[in-house]
Formats: structure tokens, C-alpha cells, sequence
């Protein structure tokens, strides 16, 4: 049985070591189709392409290829869809222009993870949304600017961040006294309902000491769903919510060995400490194991498995959960809520590593299976793409036991 494991230290970028690592997880995990729920309609207007071997002066057709995905952004309008080759790009794209529901405008990598997003050195994002109804899709996105804090900030409505792998994302983990976040929306009331689902988020910040404002998948506005994610290494909280954040579905995600916790729920800060309340959120099907209480300034409040903090109302709902193994308890709610039908066993993943480096799909026998509930709602697919319930009802985790 796998124990709470000491994260190892580390200090990005340690570029090999994490190569193995990402290598070790498309291989072992994160293998299969990109079908995802809810999945943002095709568009109805231009393809565009961009290769690391175009030109910005073409026409950005398939066989005249751009050379930068900002140049994509740059130009595109409700219903396109920007076509990314394998390659790498040394930019922090920033896309300002809005979609429509029936037609987003989406940067899509054809090939999974083999379009990498660097960063460009300086911009404190990898990749940027500000216009509503974008999508990023199947990139490979880290950050190499040593000052910079986020892998995806989204500024828009309706945002959707689908398939990606998103990792060392290096702030100086707290030292100039700033958060970061793999995943981040940010704080406004009037912003929000993105859709997070089915990347693997890791590596975030600087694990060799505790820092409480680093997280990998961080919301701050209300809505959106947290769906099918595999969230581990982080330096704060596996999923954190904040600032005006409330009416979120936290479904099937698989979350381990994060510095801070798993998943805290709550609100406070924004715009000043009453004016917003964490409420109707739901919490159902996800493992959250093995995490941490590297506690920053004396605080109590780390290594839950999923903990409420800061102002939280009395309609949120935690059903169906595997916590098991997370160093300072498995919940801390808050309004007399309980937990319900919750696994407190070791989940059986097929290989359980800490750092990332095993397969956290469900061996047979795991009490995971058929343990899970519709009730989110919770997807219809999970990360691989395959359909949900396979058995007699939802499996909790990223995902669904397909026999052998």
C-alpha cells in the first residue's frame, strides 16, 4: 500500500528529469481520444494553421502555415479554428477576441502535447484568454520565465481548457509574495463558468518549501465545470477555489502528493472580505490522496483531502469521494455539512508513483469501481474518452475501469 510520500525537493527547471516524467504519464495514463464533456461546438468559420517552420507574411493555410500562434490570434474571428503543428513556440499567446456559444474560437494541437507552448520569457502566462468563448486544446504548456506565475490565465466567459499537459509553471514559489497557478481565472464576479477538463496539471512552484498561494487549478469567479483532471506536485492545493468563486462542479478528477492539500473549497478576498460566498458547488467521484501539510506561517488548515475555508454557504455537496491518505485527515467542512457515501481505502491505481511517473487508471478489485454518482452532473467521459458509467454507476477518479 502506497504511504504519504515526502514530495521530493525541487527547483525548476529540472528539464530532464521532468522530460521523464511527462514521457512516463502520456505513456502510462494519459494515452486515448480527446472526447470530453461539455465539448465546445466545431466552429463554423476559416481553419487556420501555424507551424514552427511558417512564415507570419503566408496565408496561414495548411500548406502556407503561419509561424506564431499570436499572429493566429492576432486575426481570428468567431467560428475559426486555429490548427497548431508539432513543434515548439517560444510566445505567451494572447488572445483578446471573443467567440460565440455556437461558434468559439479554438487553438487546437492536432497532435496531443506535441505543440509546446514555452512562454516568452517575460509575460507571466504561458497561454492568455481574454476573449469569451475561447478554447486552448491538447498543448503541452509551461512557462520559462523564472519570474513568471501562471501556465493558462483565462479573463473571459466561457473558456474552455480541454486536454492539455501543463507543467512547471516556476514561480519563485512565494518569495516576491505572489501566488500562481497551472489553471487560473481571476476574481471577478461578473467573469467566469470556465471549463476545465481532462488535463494533467503538475510541477507548479517551487516544492522545496511551503507556499499557500500556488496552486494547480485555481478559480476565482463563478461557474464552470473541473472535470476529469489529474492534478499532482503542486506547491499549494491540488484544486483550489477563491475570490468570487461558487456554482462549480468539481467532478472525477484524480488529485495526489500536493504540498498544501487537495481540494479547498471557500471565498474571501475579492472585492472585499463579505461580498462573496462559495455556495452550490458540488464535489462528487474524485480520488484525492496522499497530500501534504507543508502548513506556511503556522497554518492548521493543510493537508486535508478536501477542506472548506473562508466564506462558504450551506447548499455545497460532497458526495462519492475516494479520501484516503492525505496527512492531516481526509475533510474539514464547515455549516454542519457532511460528506456523503465517501471510500476512505486505497484506491488501487494500477501503478501509484508520486511523482507522476506511474498509471492511475483502477486495477480491478478497486473500491473505486461503481462507487461514483451522476449527480454534478458528472461527465459522460472520462480522460481517455471513454464512456462514462461502464458498470452499474459512475467510477470515481479521472477513470472509468474498462475490464481487462
Amino acid at each position: 500500500m502506497p504511504q504519504v510520500a515526502k514530495v521530493p525537493l525541487s527547483s525548476c527547471p529540472f528539464w530532464s528529469y521532468f522530460a521523464l516524467i511527462v514521457f512516463a504519464v502520456s505513456q502510462a495514463c494519459c494515452a486515448g481520444t480527446t472526447s470530453q464533456d461539455p465539448t465546445p461546438p466545431p466552429g463554423s468559420g476559416n481553419s487556420y494553421y501555424v507551424s514552427s517552420s511558417g512564415s507570419d507574411n503566408s496565408d496561414g493555410s495548411q500548406g502556407s502555415p503561419w509561424r506564431t500562434i499570436q499572429h493566429a490570434a492576432d486575426i481570428a474571428l468567431p467560428g475559426d479554428t486555429i490548427h497548431v503543428m508539432p513543434g515548439t513556440y517560444n510566445e505567451s499567446p494572447y488572445s483578446k477576441t471573443s467567440g460565440t456559444p455556437a461558434n468559439p474560437i479554438r487553438f487546437v494541437s492536432d497532435t496531443k502535447w506535441a505543440a509546446k507552448v514555452t512562454g516568452d520569457g517575460s509575460s507571466n502566462w504561458g497561454f492568455r484568454l481574454d476573449g469569451n468563448y475561447n478554447t486552448v486544446e491538447g498543448f503541452d504548456i509551461t512557462n520559462v520565465n523564472t519570474g513568471g506565475h501562471e501556465g493558462v490565465e483565462t479573463e473571459g466567459n466561457y473558456d474552455s481548457v480541454i486536454g492539455n499537459n501543463i507543467h512547471n509553471i516556476c514561480p519563485n514559489g512565494g518569495r516576491d509574495g505572489l501566488g500562481g497557478a497551472g489553471i487560473v481565472n481571476g476574481g471577478d464576479i461578473t467573469k467566469g463558468y470556465l471549463d476545465v477538463i481532462g488535463n494533467v496539471v503538475h510541477d507548479v512552484g517551487d516544492l522545496s518549501f511551503p507556499w499557500y498561494l500556488v496552486h494547480g487549478i485555481y478559480y476565482g469567479s463563478p461557474g464552470g465545470h473541473i472535470y476529469n483532471n489529474i492534478v499532482f506536485r503542486t506547491q499549494g492545493w491540488g484544486i483550489h477555489l477563491w475570490h468570487a468563486a461558487s456554482n462549480i462542479t468539481i467532478s472525477n478528477n484524480t488529485v495526489f502528493d500536493n504540498n498544501e492539500g487537495g481540494i479547498l473549497v471557500g471565498d474571501g478576498d475579492y472585492p472585499c472580505p463579505q461580498c462573496a460566498t462559495d455556495d452550490y458547488t458540488v464535489v462528487t467521484n474524485n480520488i484525492v490522496v496522499y497530500n501534504l501539510a507543508n502548513n506556511y506561517g503556522g497554518s492548521l488548515i493543510g493537508g486535508f483531502g478536501i477542506i472548506e475555508n473562508g466564506l462558504t454557504g450551506t447548499h455545497n455537496v460532497y458526495n462519492n469521494n475516494l479520501v484516503y491518505g492525505n496527512q492531516a485527515g481526509s475533510f474539514s467542512l464547515q455549516n454542519g455539512l457532511v460528506p456523503g457515501a465517501t471510500v476512505s481505502a486505497d484506491p488501487f491505481f494500477v501503478n501509484y508513483q508520486p511523482d507522476g511517473s506511474g498509471d492511475y487508471h483502477l486495477q480491478a478489485g478497486s473500491p473505486a469501481i461503481d462507487a461514483g454518482t451522476s449527480q454534478g452532473p458528472a461527465p459522460t467521459y472520462d480522460f481517455d474518452g471513454e464512456p462514462r458509467p461502464q458498470g452499474a454507476a459512475w467510477d470515481i477518479g479521472a477513470y472509468e475501469y474498462h475490464g481487462t
